[in-house]
């Protein structure tokens, strides 16, 4: 069996660029999410109304969302939520985090430049599994516990809702190319 010189580089690529991420998200881990502590707080579920460029891509509107018997029952007042923070917009928007360039594409969309590997390596991205509106089925059901602060202002007030991504939300690759 051959196998081709071009073929091997390739291999070598992609195994440098799975080493590249792996370090990475090693380096998130050991950093830590800068959730602020929740102390004794409970939480509340809350189901998503709305997202996108009129509530900033860092946090969702939601109502609270109560369990009754059978039947579901919605609270009338509207809260801003926080996402968690490395699914907020501001944490890549136009960085480049160990040598790999981030920038937002749409609403929980994100591209990944990494120029690493002696090539210019390009990933699009979405959160998975997504955040649902309002009119979407089935609606996005998120728990978030109340803080003094989320880490996230709107119009001068901080947003004390932060989402606890029960749901196990993540950045995943769509394609790779330009």
């Amino acid at each position: 069996m051959t196998i081709r010189r071009g073929t091997l580089r390739h291999m070598d690529q992609v195994r440098d660029d799975a080493a590249q991420a792996a370090e990475l998200r090693a380096q998130e881990r050991q950093q830590g999410d800068p959730i602020p502590p929740a102390g004794g707080v409970a939480g509340k579920w809350f189901r998503l109304i709305a997202q996108g460029p009129d509530y900033n891509g860092d946090v969702v509107l939601g109502k609270e969302w109560d369990w009754e018997a059978d039947d579901f029952v919605e609270g009338a007042e509207e809260v801003y939520i926080a996402k968690p923070p490395r699914l907020r917009e501001s944490y890549y928007s136009a960085k480049t985090i160990n040598g790999i360039r981030f920038s937002v594409t749409g609403e929980n969309e994100r591209r990944s430049t990494n120029t690493n590997v002696g090539y210019e390596h390009v990933q699009n991205e979405v959160i998975y599994p997504p955040y649902l509106n309002d009119d979407d089925s089935p609606p996005t059901i998120i728990y978030a516990i109340d803080t003094d602060n989320a880490g996230v202002e709107i119009g001068g007030t901080y947003v004390t809702w932060q989402d606890q991504n029960v749901d196990g939300r993540a950045w995943q690759q769509t394609r790779c190319g330009a």
